[in-house]
């Protein structure tokens, strides 16, 4: 598999996102990169009723201009 590029990973995210529509959600961050990109984040579980439930929180591409790290 090539690496993906920074549109490419974006656009799996919002697929993968789409097809399991009832586990997850997208939301956009209030920062932006910076060269200036909206960050997204996922949030994935069944959290209908918006009270604080235990979390785990996954990191990706940490390290710029690295591929493969998302």
């Amino acid at each position: 598999m090539a690496y993906l590029n920074t549109d490419e990973v974006e656009d799996v995210i919002i697929s993968k996102s789409n097809d399991y529509s009832s586990l997850s959600k997208i939301i956009e961050l209030p920062k932006t990169s910076i060269e200036g990109r909206k960050i997204h984040a996922i949030i994935i579980g069944k959290n209908k009723d918006n009270k604080l439930h235990d979390s785990i929180l996954f990191t990706g591409g940490m390290h710029a201009r690295e591929w493969g790290t998302s």
